[in-house]
């Protein structure tokens, strides 16, 4: 079975679905860009002997591409990841018009535009979809607003994760302590927040409730960009205390900055998902997240794996750092919570749902 794949940016969390998929099917794979503004070039994955893939800023994979398109019946299905880019909206209308079944998907959602233009042109698309996959409950609505008929969207748990990287079990104090030290923190109660340094992420609101603590934990903030300079300035501004403002920093790096942190924050204004949510479960860390987050929204059980909190209330925020600090047994409790709440969200299964899928409609055509 031959499969075509054309997706947005290349990012790890779609190279290693579609690597994945490469195993089982033969795959041609594109992606329309190769960075995110704000984004470090080094975060996203190169081809390599596993998997090879083009990117569609140069002439050769224009080209590659083009012949692609001249030659899309030799393809089974056709797998559009960013359904609404206008390079894909142009591919799912010559799958349209050839008759080769195509599938749309959406990790996440912030808004489901209901504008009746929006619902008209969308509805075209997705109705006529051979698939929908959805990685999370609202993306599932999403679907079902623009008209995806019953019985085709499926939905998959969308992750940045192998299983392996999940804990079995959180880390014990005197192992906590150890990546605590390593990191130069001494023994203090961390709060960890990780992503890129712009102004949908919110940073600037959790310095503000960080301000409005006593400031006897650490805060410490992962990711590097362009507002770096303007975090430091209101970190200075305000003479806040115990603040860690930290560059990009690689995945095994990342890895011991989840390790030595005891709580996650996720102060974002809006986010389509939230990966990084995935990742601090996975170590084991309750998550305090702003309602803005689809990953917080459904991965996140109040009082049970971690707190939600209105994303623009700094005082609410405030409160959610003062009761972690305060409750320790609270905080364990989370934590082991936070583990059995991550658990089916991995790699493995998001590929193995693809390849289900994938292969249902084969035998339906």
């Amino acid at each position: 079975m031959k499969l075509l794949i054309l997706s947005d940016v290349n990012a790890p969390y779609r190279v290693e679905v579609f690597k994945g998929l490469s195993k089982e099917f033969e795959t041609v794979t594109f992606f329309n860009g190769k960075a995110i503004e704000g984004s470090d070039p080094r975060w996203f994955s190169n081809p390599d002997k596993e998997f090879d893939f083009h990117i569609l800023d140069n002439a050769k994979a224009l080209e590659e591409y083009e012949h692609c398109l001249k030659n899309i019946t030799d393809f089974d299905v056709v797998l559009c990841y960013d359904p609404w880019h206008k390079r894909s909206r142009a591919l799912q209308r010559l799958c349209i018009k050839k008759k080769i079944p195509y599938i749309l998907n959406a990790d996440g959602v912030v808004d489901i535009n209901k504008n009746w233009l929006k619902v008209l042109v969308k509805s075209y698309y997705v109705r006529r979809a051979a698939l929908c996959f959805a990685g999370c409950d609202r993306a599932v609505e999403y679907f079902k607003t623009y008209g995806a008929k019953d019985g085709k969207t499926v939905k998959h748990n969308f992750t940045s994760l192998y299983a392996e990287r999940i804990l079995t079990k959180p880390l014990k104090s005197e192992q906590k302590s150890e990546f605590k030290r390593k990191l130069g923190f001494g023994e203090t109660f961390i709060f960890l927040s990780v992503g890129r340094f712009v102004g949908l992420k919110g940073f600037e609101l959790l310095l503000e409730a960080w301000g409005k603590s006593d400031q006897k934990s650490q805060l410490v903030l992962v990711g590097g960009g362009p507002l770096t300079n303007e975090y430091e300035r209101i970190i200075e501004q305000h003479k806040l205390k115990n603040v860690s403002v930290i560059g990009y920093v690689h995945k095994d790096k990342l890895d011991e900055y989840y390790a030595a942190a005891d709580v996650f924050v996720m102060p974002t204004k809006s986010d389509i998902w939230g990966l990084v949510v995935n990742e601090a479960l996975a170590s084991g860390l309750p998550v305090i997240s702003s309602d803005k987050c689809t990953a917080g929204v459904e991965l996140i059980k109040p009082n049970v794996n971690g707190l939600i909190y209105d994303c623009f209330d700094t005082d609410a925020l405030c409160e959610c750092i003062r009761f972690t600090e305060q409750n320790a047994d609270s905080v364990n409790e989370m934590s082991v919570n936070a583990l059995n709440s991550i658990k089916n969200y991995t790699y493995e299964s998001v590929i193995e749902s693809h390849i289900t899928s994938i292969l249902s409609i084969m035998k339906s055509n």
